[in-house]
């Protein structure tokens, strides 16, 4: 009871403290100054202060968690590992979308988030070797960062697909009770964060959450994903290899997807994969013509089958066997394979689109203004 009290709660707050924050970007003028066009699907210039209302919400729900989960010491360190890196988060991205730093300066700060994550005692366990598992998790603590901040191209997706990804994470840990109370509480509490924010970031949306949403969402994701999914053990307490990498790879494939496409696409055309563009697998299913309300439910779907997936090796049976291993791949090919194909249509969509003659605009106004003088003087 007191969890639905917790979500309903932030997600109200959420939502008031994002439309207050619309309403005062207006009165300063606070728009999203780097939406050119290139990488985000709407045109329309708003306020990429949305980040502002995710770590309000996170502090909030900390606290909250502080209180339910009557923090024993043992647990002290999960908050104050997760305050650090989601706060470094936060800055990294809030003084991106003030500055439009370079891509040098915003690495830096993402693999320092990752050295802390190895630092606090919470790397990825798949080696049992300090020396490889310490590189693997800022690797994949950047990664995170990027794919994440990569996925901010069009309404609504980034958040969906992050919540999609939390309340997967939610599902794991309360199948396997190897929570800490604390981690509960709070993703409780940003989950009902960024469901107040998808109302006003859903299409057609009123505000964007910027590098500084992002980089925080990164953050977190990265370090509930290290210590949940890639740390996962079995119930005899085994950390199985391709158990831990098949799980983490499942839970985030929404994002992985889109990055591999997209930074894969951008090294063949001789580009940087962090210069944007619009060649996104959302922007693809666009070029299809699905509705932009529609593609973020897609994705939410994506992750929320992987997660049925991942549970019912947890559930159907009491190891971990080949079966499984086989299905997973098999199950990732797939995904693979249909977003392929879905990203080859909608690039021979776009470029028909682009071959078909099109009369200027402002022939058009003219042509129509002439046709209405010619209808009035008959």
């Amino acid at each position: 009871m007191s969890s639905s009290i917790i979500f309903l709660a932030l997600s109200i707050f959420s939502l008031g403290l994002n439309y207050i924050l619309i309403q005062f970007s207006k009165q300063l003028g606070t728009v999203s100054l780097r939406n050119d066009g290139q990488d985000r699907w709407d045109n329309s210039r708003k306020p990429i202060i949305g980040g502002l209302s995710f770590y309000i919400g996170f502090l909030i729900s900390a606290i909250i968690a502080l209180y339910y989960a009557n923090i024993p010491i043992s647990e002290q360190k999960d908050f104050m590992a997760l305050l650090l890196i989601t706060t470094i988060g936060f800055f990294v991205g809030i003084v991106d979308d003030a500055l439009t730093t370079k891509p040098l300066l915003k690495f830096s700060g993402q693999t320092l988030i990752g050295i802390l994550i190895v630092a606090f005692g919470y790397e990825i366990q798949l080696f049992k070797n300090i020396y490889i598992d310490a590189p693997l998790t800022i690797f994949w603590t950047v990664g995170c960062l990027n794919s994440i901040n990569m996925l901010d191209n069009m309404d609504g997706i980034t958040g969906s697909v992050s919540f999609s990804i939390l309340a997967a994470i939610l599902g794991v840990i309360l199948i396997n009770p190897i929570f800490t109370n604390f981690d509960f509480y709070l993703i409780i509490g940003i989950l009902g964060t960024l469901a107040g924010f998808l109302v006003l970031n859903w299409n057609p949306s009123k505000l964007y959450m910027g590098d500084t949403g992002s980089q925080f969402l990164g953050a977190l994701l990265a370090f509930l994903g290290a210590k949940y999914l890639w740390n996962l053990p079995t119930t005899d307490g085994e950390l199985i290899f391709t158990r831990q990498i098949l799980v983490a790879v499942l839970i985030f494939l929404a994002p992985i997807i889109d990055s591999t496409f997209v930074t894969v696409a951008r090294i063949r055309r001789g580009q940087s994969p962090f210069v944007g563009g619009r060649d996104h697998t959302t922007h693809h299913f666009a070029y299809l013509g699905i509705p932009i309300k529609i593609i973020p439910l897609f994705y939410m779907m994506i992750t929320g089958l992987s997660a049925l997936l991942v549970y019912s090796s947890f559930t159907v049976a009491e190891h971990w066997s080949h079966y499984y291993t086989a299905m997973f791949v098999t199950y990732i090919i797939a995904m693979y394979g249909l977003f392929l194909l879905f990203y080859q249509m909608g690039l021979k969509a776009k470029k028909m689109k682009e071959s078909t003659p099109q009369t200027p605009i402002v022939i058009q106004k003219i042509e129509n203004s002439i046709e209405k003088e010619l209808a009035n003087q008959n």
